[in-house]
Order: structure tokens, then C-alpha cells, then sequence
């Protein structure tokens, strides 16, 4: 059954049907003005990820030192830089050479480096990764300095 529309309907219809379109003008509007603020947010969270891959991309120098001396070990790149990443690339310093018997050498032992402070060189790591140094010094004694080949140890000028 339908309703017979009466002056108070009539008058609510003609306000709705002459204002609906500044409504939908405002809503319109509204989401454009929404919609340029979100591109400029993402192309500044954009610009700031791409910064931060660029950074993690960078090299660390590690270098093992006793204060006089030094010895280059690898340059890896920010984003692997971690103890284990540190104690492979230590591993693969040639040592000093053993005795040669029989025109063979004996088996080269492992490193040897005792006196590091691993929680302070954990820390280390901790800021390199964290942007806030690029190079990582590894502090050593001058015996544990001469168990690898004297060819890639190179004295530092103060």
C-alpha cells in the first residue's frame, strides 16, 4: 500500500534532491584532499625505504688490531655483518705457515683469539648494523696478531 505524499514530504524531498549534490560535491572533494595527502605520505615512506636499503647495502671494514698493527679481514656488506659472519671471515686469514715436512705443510690450525671481549664486540656489530659506524676494530693481543700470515698484517701509522 502506498502513501499519498503530503506537503511536510514534499518539502523534505525538494531540500534533499536541491542539497544532495553539494553533499556529494563535499564527500568528493574531501576524498581527493584525503587521497593527495596519502601519495605524499607514500612517497616519503618511499624515499625513506629506499635510504634504508642504500645504507644496508654499504661495507663495513673489519680490521683485527693490537694497536701497532693490523690486519684487514673482509668488507662485508651492512646488512650480513654478524658474529658469525665475523668469526668465518677470521677463519679464512691464511695462518703462519707450520714446519713442511716432505714438501707437504701440516695442517694449518684454527685461529686462536682469547683475549677479545665478545660482548663488546657484539655491540660493536650491534652499531654497525645500526648505521652508526662503518668501520668495526677488533681489539687482539700482538701474539694472537702473529698466528696469521705476516704478508696481510700492516702496520699502522698514528
Amino acid at each position: 500500500m502506498t502513501r499519498k505524499m503530503d506537503g511536510n514530504d514534499m518539502a523534505l524531498f525538494y531540500y534533499v534532491k536541491n542539497h544532495l549534490g553539494l553533499v556529494v560535491d563535499i564527500i568528493g572533494l574531501t576524498t581527493f584532499l584525503f587521497s593527495i595527502g596519502a601519495w605524499f605520505h607514500s612517497r616519503r615512506v618511499d624515499k625513506r625505504h629506499k635510504a634504508q636499503l642504500a645504507k644496508h647495502e654499504e661495507r663495513i671494514d673489519i680490521r683485527l688490531t693490537d694497536g701497532r698493527r693490523e690486519i684487514i679481514v673482509g668488507s662485508p656488506r651492512r646488512k650480513w655483518l654478524t658474529r658469525s659472519e665475523l668469526n668465518g671471515l677470521l677463519g679464512l686469514l691464511p695462518m703462519s705457515l707450520g714446519k713442511e715436512t716432505n714438501m707437504e705443510k701440516e695442517k694449518q690450525p684454527r685461529y686462536v683469539l682469547n683475549s677479545i671481549d665478545w660482548t663488546k664486540v657484539g655491540k660493536e656489530i650491534e652499531k654497525a648494523q645500526d648505521g652508526e659506524a662503518s668501520k668495526l676494530l677488533v681489539q687482539c693481543t700482538p701474539e694472537e696478531l702473529d698466528q696469521f700470515d705476516k704478508n696481510i698484517i700492516k702496520e699502522v701509522s698514528m
